[in-house]
């Protein structure tokens, strides 16, 4: 897949550094597989209104941006999040979602190798120092 990143390598290092760079799992060598990356890029919807909630993933991608601190102003880079799955796309400017996907994709591999969607839940922590961060939790599937 073009745009592939090699987690092994590194170790967990999901992110998009500099510019417009994006990481993701996409097949950009078709129309379709283009369409679907544009189309996630410009996802509105936020994941903090889709926290608790299972979902049932198929592709993440890792922005880089840059977000203004409302206590000084300045512009600094983060990387943005967008978690594609069948019921949806969800957004967030999140290190710490992006460095938890890093750590899923260890574990289970990314998403260009699943043979099926992978059931997720995005959910709000609190750090020591109280501050908010998103994290996720894969979901056992119901076996018969």
């Amino acid at each position: 897949m073009a745009n592939e990143i090699e987690l092994a390598q590194g170790g967990n290092n999901f992110s998009a550094n500099g510019g417009n760079a994006v990481t993701h799992f996409f097949d950009t060598s078709t129309m379709d597989g283009k369409m679907a990356l544009y189309n996630a890029m410009q996802t509105p919807d936020k994941v903090d209104d889709h926290l608790n909630e299972e979902l049932d993933v198929t592709n993440v991608l890792a922005q880089a941006v840059e977000v203004m601190n409302n206590e000084t102003g300045e512009m600094r880079q983060s990387t943005r999040v967008v978690v594609v799955a069948e019921q949806g796309n969800y957004a967030a400017t999140s290190p710490t979602l992006a460095h938890a996907f890093g750590n899923l994709f260890t574990v289970f591999g990314t998403p260009n190798t699943w043979a099926e969607p992978l059931k997720l839940k995005i959910v709000e922590r609190k750090s020591r120092n109280g501050y908010k961060f998103f994290d996720i939790q894969p979901v056992m599937s119901k076996r018969k």
